[in-house]
Parts: C-alpha cells; sequence; structure tokens
C-alpha cells in the first residue's frame, strides 16, 4: 500500500543519515583495493571493484544531495575507467592523479558527516507536498491562460463535465493558490505576455513540488516547445485550436483518484538505502513496490510480484 505518512522528508532525511553513515566504509574498500592493486598491478577485477564503488557513489551522492561526493567519485570514476582501458604496467604512472582524487573523495565524505543532520532540512531533497484528495468528489482545475474569451470557453465546457475551474491571467498568484489548495489539475498556455510559461514552472518546480498534473496548451506545435512542456513536467500537451473532447479524455484520467490497480515496481540495486530512497517516493504516490539487493536473487520476486516495471541498478557485481 501507499505509504501516507503526511511528512516523507522525514522518511527521506533518516534514510539520507543512514547512507551517510555508509560513506566511510565505502572509502575503505576503494582504499583497500588500491593497496592491493599497487602490489598486484595486473588483477583487473580489483581496478574493477574501485571503479564500481566510485560509479555508485557519482549517482548516489546526488540523490542523497551530497552533490561534493558527486563530483569527486565522478573524477575518480573517469580516472579508473581509462586505467581500465589502458595497459596494467601504467598503474603506477596513474598513481599521483588517482590518489589526489581519493583525497578529495575522502574530505568530502568527511564534510557530509557534519553537513548531514542540519542538511536534512534544506533544498538538498526534493520537497514533496501531498496532494490533498476531495472528500466530495468534486475536481477543481486551474487554468493559467491570457485569453479571456479561450479561458471562458474552456472553463465552460469542463464545467459540464464536472470541474470547477478557477482561471488565471498570468503566472503570478498560481503558486500562491496552491498553497491554499493544490487543484486535481493545472492547465497552462505555453506563451503567456509575461513570459513562457513551460520556463516558468520548470524553474519553480511546480509539478514535483506540488504533486499536481500539468497540461500545456499552445498555438505551437513544433517539437521544441513539446520539449519545453515535458521539461517542465507536462503529463500532456494540445494544439490550438484545442481539442476539448480529447483534453477532458486526459483529464478524466489524469484526476482519477481511485485507480483500479496498483502499480507493481520492483527496484533492484546492490545499495540498500539507495534502493530504499527510490521505493519511499515510489510508495508516496500509490505504488507497490518490492526491493532486491542481491541481483542473483532476483527471480522469486519476479515470480511473486508479477511487476509492471523494474528499475534496475545497470552497474553492479
Amino acid at each position: 500500500m501507499a505509504d501516507t505518512h503526511p511528512d516523507i522528508q522525514a522518511k527521506l532525511a533518516l534514510l539520507r543519515v543512514s547512507y551517510a553513515e555508509q560513506l566511510p566504509h565505502k572509502y575503505a574498500q576503494i582504499a583497500e583495493a588500491w593497496k592491493a592493486l599497487q602490489s598486484k598491478p595486473e588483477e583487473r577485477a580489483t581496478l574493477a571493484v574501485m571503479h564500481r564503488i566510485a560509479h555508485s557513489l557519482t549517482g548516489s551522492g546526488a540523490t542523497f544531495g551530497f552533490d561534493d561526493i558527486s563530483t569527486a567519485a565522478r573524477l575518480l570514476e573517469r580516472q579508473l575507467k581509462e586505467l581500465l582501458e589502458a595497459e596494467p604496467t601504467l598503474v603506477a604512472q596513474a598513481q599521483g592523479p588517482i590518489e589526489n582524487a581519493m583525497l578529495v573523495l575522502q574530505r568530502a565524505i568527511r564534510n557530509a558527516h557534519s553537513v548531514v543532520l542540519p542538511s536534512t532540512t534544506g533544498n538538498s531533497l526534493l520537497q514533496v507536498h501531498a496532494r490533498p484528495l476531495p472528500s466530495n468528489g468534486e475536481r477543481t482545475v486551474f487554468i493559467v491562460e491570457d485569453d479571456a474569451h479561450f479561458a471562458q470557453e474552456v472553463a465552460l465546457q469542463l464545467g459540464h463535465y464536472g470541474y470547477r475551474v478557477r482561471v488565471f491571467s498570468k503566472i503570478a498568484g498560481v503558486e500562491e493558490a496552491l498553497r491554499q489548495s493544490v487543484p486535481a489539475a493545472v492547465i497552462v498556455d505555453l506563451v503567456l505576455p509575461d513570459g513562457n510559461s513551460a520556463e516558468e514552472f520548470a524553474a519553480a518546480g511546480i509539478a514535483q513540488k506540488w504533486q499536481v498534473p500539468l497540461i500545456f496548451v499552445s498555438s505551437k506545435a513544433d517539437f521544441r516547445s513539446r520539449l519545453q512542456a515535458v521539461r517542465a513536467g507536462s503529463l500532456a500537451y494540445f494544439a490550438k485550436p484545442l481539442d476539448i473532447g480529447a483534453l477532458i479524455d486526459r483529464l478524466d484520467v489524469l484526476t482519477n483518484v481511485h485507480p483500479a490497480e496498483e502499480y507493481r515496481i520492483l527496484v533492484v540495486d546492490d545499495s540498500e538505502s539507495v534502493a530504499k530512497y527510490h521505493a519511499s517516493i515510489l510508495e508516496q504516490v500509490g505504488m507497490q513496490v518490492r526491493i532486491c539487493t542481491d541481483p542473483a536473487g532476483i527471480m522469486q520476486p519476479l515470480v511473486e510480484l508479477n511487476q509492471d516495471l523494474i528499475l534496475m541498478e545497470v552497474y553492479m557485481h
């Protein structure tokens, strides 16, 4: 079942602390492998272990808001990849750059412990606002449109299908309205007098922050305009003249507050903390999630869960 705890941030913060506590061990594994490589530079498997751990930290560091760790690990990962593709005799020549990169990573890991607690309530993690579901079946839609006649026509049509509509002529004021009540969806004209709405909504992170479906409408039907809408978090794009029937059909799908069946997701990652982080996000939006941290043991959950999707780390031992 979905995780309905009102403060998912607290759960993610605990996972972030748990992840930070594992970092010194990850670094110790890298240092141990590097030490072993000095005496046996021909051992490519040892070098591959270092590269795998660095690769893992590159992604997971950013996931948990430790950008310095991600940056340092990426540098080390690139150097190790170059060494993997080179002759074993070059290990000695690469010693200086790799050990410098390891030192930078070690410092970033130490810093993580000093900032992890105060940072858990900052901007390093996605601020998720649970979307309240209307108890009376009423579905409110915001329309952001400077063409008053067009907005009124759309509002009238939506009203016939049970939607309550609030119209905004400018982007300003929409987020303030979102703080007061989150609608079932927001329909936005891509181009408004006060700017490109897709760029504005993307910069503010409206779709992610408020967990509200975005639908863009525009007189433009080109690829670039559609791409801007997708980057802003749009779940649908309609070119004018508007097909009101298609819009209502899409709204009905997006605002269905009682899905017939939960999506079943299998998360496969050999890092338990990363797997739990992704599972928490997916459970928050109503998905049934199973975690597998041992790739060799994937067959049992495959059979038991009959999943709709597998979210898998590409690089695992």
